[in-house]
C-alpha cells in the first residue's frame, strides 16, 4: 500500500508538467501564427483592367489602396490578436475595415460588410502609378 501512495503523487505531477508544457507550446504556436507576413502587393480580382485596385502592405505596418494613380485609402494595419488570418485596417480617410488573409489571396471587408477579393502579385511593395515617397522610408 505505501508504494501506491507514493506513486499517485508522482503520476499527478507528471501529468501536470505535461499539461503545462502542452499549453506553453500551444501559446507559442498561436503567437507565431499571428505574426503572418502579408507584406507585398495585391491586385483586385474579378474586375475589368480599367477598374482594378492595388493593395500594398509594407513591412512597417502601413498600407495603401490605390487605383489609376489615385490613392483611395491609406493607414496602418495590425494582426488581430485572436485570429491569425484577420488583419485590422485603421484608415486615415475612412472607417475601420478588415482584411481576411488566406494563403495568396485576401478579402477586404468594408464597414458595410461588402467584400472585395485580391490576389498576391508580389512579395515586395509595388507602387505602379503613384508616388511612393510618403509611404517608403528612405
Amino acid at each position: 500500500m505505501p508504494r501506491r501512495t507514493k506513486l499517485l503523487p508522482m503520476i499527478l505531477l507528471c501529468a501536470l508538467t505535461l499539461s503545462v508544457m502542452l499549453n506553453i507550446h500551444q501559446y507559442y504556436l498561436r503567437r507565431s501564427a499571428a505574426q503572418i507576413n502579408i507584406a507585398g502587393t495585391f491586385q483586385q480580382m474579378y474586375v475589368s483592367a480599367a477598374d482594378v485596385k492595388y493593395f500594398v502592405f509594407l513591412q512597417d505596418g502601413q498600407y495603401v489602396l490605390y487605383q489609376n494613380g489615385t490613392v483611395l485609402d491609406d493607414g496602418v494595419y495590425s494582426a488581430h490578436p485572436k485570429d491569425s488570418g484577420l488583419f485590422e485596417l485603421k484608415s486615415m480617410k475612412s472607417k475601420k475595415s478588415c482584411v481576411v488573409w488566406s494563403s495568396k489571396s485576401l478579402y477586404l471587408v468594408d464597414p458595410n460588410g461588402n467584400a472585395s477579393a485580391f490576389q498576391k502579385m508580389s512579395d515586395t511593395p509595388i507602387f505602379a502609378d503613384i508616388d511612393p515617397t510618403p509611404y517608403v522610408n528612405s
